[in-house]
């Protein structure tokens, strides 16, 4: 009899020990189920959701920049699954933009200097333009500065903003240094007053 309660009481413990490890894989294959649909549910965020939810979280020093006679600025924004990606779109967005604002505002003062040369010919407005293409291909190169930086993870994608910042002054002595060099422009008549005027700016500013 008491042989008979033992195999009894073996063959109880054995169920038990089934049930539990039944109840344990069920709870886990639960767990897992909930951490996928979590994951799935950011990888599957609609390109319309991305895009309110990027102009939502855009910093305000990108859409209000800093204002200022000595300096030009750009917000550079990029987008990758890759962090250093992300960061090389921003910069290369930005530097873009710098070399946009830089191009206007050479392309200004140049506008400017032949006004006061007066009268000038086809040969002389060429000049110009080669100046101003030539000042604007330096300050891609180098002369930024980055003044803040901030990333934001989005849907499953990196989202980097930066801001640039490119004295005026500096564009300015590029121009200078350009128009000198300038067989044609240098021997202009007017072009000493001129040029007068923009190095005093120069060193107004710095």
């Amino acid at each position: 009899m008491s042989v008979f309660k033992n195999i009894l009481l073996i063959f109880i413990l054995f169920l038990y020990s089934c049930t539990s490890n039944d109840q344990e894989v069920t709870t886990n294959s639960q767990n897992e189920g909930s951490i996928n649909i979590n994951l799935s549910q950011n990888k599957d965020m609609t390109k319309t959701e991305e895009a309110s939810l990027t102009v939502q979280m855009v910093p305000d020093w990108c859409t209000e920049m800093p204002i200022s006679k000595s300096s030009i600025y750009a917000c550079g924004i990029g987008n990758s699954s890759n962090l250093n990606m992300s960061n090389s779109r921003a910069l290369i967005d930005g530097k873009s933009k710098l070399a946009s604002q830089i191009n206007n505002e050479i392309t200004s003062r140049m506008t400017d200097l032949l006004e006061d040369l007066g009268n000038y010919d086809e040969q002389v407005k060429q000049a110009s333009e080669r100046v101003i293409k030539s000042v604007s291909r330096e300050t891609q190169i180098a002369g930024y500065q980055e003044v803040k930086s901030e990333f934001q993870n989005i849907g499953d994608k990196f989202q980097t903003y930066v801001l640039l910042e490119y004295p005026i002054d500096q564009a300015n002595q590029l121009l200078f240094k350009q128009i000198k060099q300038d067989s044609i422009l240098s021997n202009q008549e007017a072009i000493d007053s001129a040029l007068e005027e923009l190095e005093a700016e120069i060193k107004k500013k710095n």
